[in-house]
């Protein structure tokens, strides 16, 4: 139940290990969190997720210079969201693996249209064969990705973005670059339509 005026600020959290939320577990909540390192954290076991952060239902929080950097888990190596709306400025996710979906970061059917600005997606990777999504996942879900650089992830359904049951995010002023592995934006069923 805490609102953005909770603020977990200037703190590194690492070699986290949780079913969930290897790093945090967000639920119901919309917290502040920034300046913050999340650091080799791992969620564990199949269709688990959010090796650095799981956010759930009715949560909104937001990220502001935030790192993400060696996380792993089965969905969302760094990140994994399911119905909450999350929001990410100036937040870096770098040399994160997921085993299934979402090397940087996983979001499923947000109840609303999460923001990602100003962020860097570098180097995350998927490792299953039929993986989808290197540097993001999206699963039913409407983003707004301004200003924001995918590079050197990798990923066989889409090395960047993968787009997931009518999944249609909006990019504005972007780079998508130098995928190791997979097309830059994978539309994976449904219909699918990135602006």
């Amino acid at each position: 139940g805490t609102t953005p005026a909770a603020v977990l600020s200037g703190f590194t959290i690492t070699n986290g290990l949780a079913e969930y939320g290897g790093g945090i577990f967000i639920w119901t909540s919309s917290p502040t969190i920034e300046h913050c390192r999340i650091t080799n954290s791992t969620a564990f076991g199949y269709s688990y997720g959010g090796g650095g952060v799981f956010c759930g239902q009715a949560s909104s929080p937001h990220f502001a210079d935030v790192e993400f950097s060696g996380c792993s888990g089965d969905y969302g190596g760094a990140f994994m969201s399911v119905g909450g709306v999350p929001s990410f400025d100036n937040v870096r996710f770098i040399g994160n693996t997921a085993g299934s979906r979402g090397g940087g970061a996983y979001m499923e059917l947000p109840v609303g249209a999460p923001t990602i600005e100003d962020c860097v997606f570098f180097n995350n990777a998927v490792t299953a064969g039929d993986g989808t999504g290197g540097g993001l996942c999206l699963f039913g879900a409407d983003p707004t990705i301004t200003g924001t650089t995918f590079a050197w992830n990798s990923s066989s359904g889409g090395g960047c973005i993968t787009c997931m049951v009518s999944s249609s995010p909006t990019l504005e002023n972007c780079i998508l670059s130098f995928s190791q592995d997979g097309d830059a934006i994978h539309p994976h069923g449904g219909t699918n339509i990135p602006v």
